[in-house]
């Protein structure tokens, strides 16, 4: 009796995936540059993608600068080729971009081409896959701020939402020159009693006046936003 063939379809691999972002650096002063490094981690196939990011309001000083790659085109290679330099596009502080679909597809080492760094062979340069560049305003609120991205997802083994939620901190007046100037009312704090003990005794008031007027703008500026 002949053998059976077995002609069922083989369901698609689960597909999931998941985002980080890295902000580079992730303590800034006002007028700073910053890129935020974009890596996809996971496992299936990807029909179809969008990322949206919601940029803090007033935290960017102009348009926000997206950087991807574009790659060659043969059907002899196998694996995702890299077009060096990146391609970078603008857009306002909330915005959703699609990119290649070949940053879904495995390199050499069997993982996503957008999970890892990617290597400029020439100059032994390495860069995220995708990557925000932004200017931070010098009219922007000190503090932490979180910038939402999510990747949304589908393939023909399902589909999702992942998202990543990188904070940066914009450093005060008072943060930015917090050595300096706490440094400068521990020398006056010192010198005054010095310079009070040389001076005659109907001066006193007046020495310590000048010391206290000397050191309560200072505490101010430590307290500037």
């Amino acid at each position: 009796m002949p053998e059976k063939r077995d002609t069922s379809v083989e369901p698609p691999v689960t597909l999931a995936l998941s985002l980080s972002a890295i902000p580079n650096p992730p303590l800034v002063d006002h007028g700073d540059e910053v890129q935020i490094d974009l890596y996809i981690h996971g496992f299936g196939e990807v029909v179809r993608h969008h990322l949206v990011v919601h940029m803090p309001p007033g935290l960017c000083d102009g348009p926000v600068r997206i950087r991807s790659f574009r790659f060659a085109s043969s059907p002899a290679l196998q694996y995702p080729v890299p077009i060096f330099p990146q391609q970078e596009n603008e857009r306002s502080e909330h915005f959703g971009i699609t990119f290649s679909q070949h940053y879904f597809e495995l390199n050499q080492a069997g993982h996503l081409f957008a999970s890892g760094p990617v290597i400029h062979a020439e100059t032994n340069t390495q860069y995220a896959p995708l990557s925000l560049a932004f200017r931070v305003s010098r009219e922007s609120p000190s503090g932490e701020h979180e910038i939402p991205i999510r990747l949304a997802y589908q393939g023909p083994g399902g589909g999702g939402v992942c998202e990543s939620n990188p904070k940066i901190v914009v450093r005060s007046f008072g943060q930015r020159y917090q050595t300096f100037l706490t440094t400068l009312v521990a020398v006056i704090t010192v010198a005054v009693p010095i310079l009070v003990s040389q001076l005659p005794p109907e001066l006193h008031p007046w020495a310590w006046s000048l010391g206290g007027l000397a050191v309560v703008p200072l505490l101010l500026l430590l307290r500037r936003r």
